[in-house]
């Protein structure tokens, strides 16, 4: 696991790495203990769950980048077990993650349908 803060922005991060070299994040803000997890691979559930617990962070939403096919994904099982909410957020559109505000770009390219987020610019 890779953790990382800025101390010029109120964003945390950690990468939490899957077999097969597929890599799940959680994205907090840092005052508010809000977080997001992206990318959850269904037999990481559990893991994030245990992180989020450890940093005292409240999973307040959950979203895939991207789908693949052999790619099982965790997103609508986190959502339930983290009572938080499942985004599917198109292209051009904006969330609140705490008290930052969070940009969808596309990025296609890995696959037709990946998403890219900016966080607070």
């Amino acid at each position: 696991m890779t953790t990382a803060t800025s101390s010029t922005t109120k964003l945390g991060c950690q990468a939490l790495r899957a077999p097969q070299g597929c890599v799940a994040y959680l994205l907090w803000d840092t005052s508010t203990s809000d977080s997001l997890a992206l990318d959850p691979r269904l037999d990481q559930v559990e893991d994030i769950l245990e992180a989020a617990a450890s940093k005292g962070l409240r999973i307040r939403c959950v979203m895939d980048t991207h789908v693949h096919a052999d790619h099982f994904s965790g997103a609508q099982r986190l959502a339930a077990r983290a009572k938080a909410g499942h985004l599917t957020p198109a292209p051009g559109s904006k969330f609140a993650l705490g008290s930052l505000e969070v940009s969808v770009l596309a990025a296609p390219g890995h696959t037709p349908d990946s998403v890219a987020l900016l966080v607070d610019g």
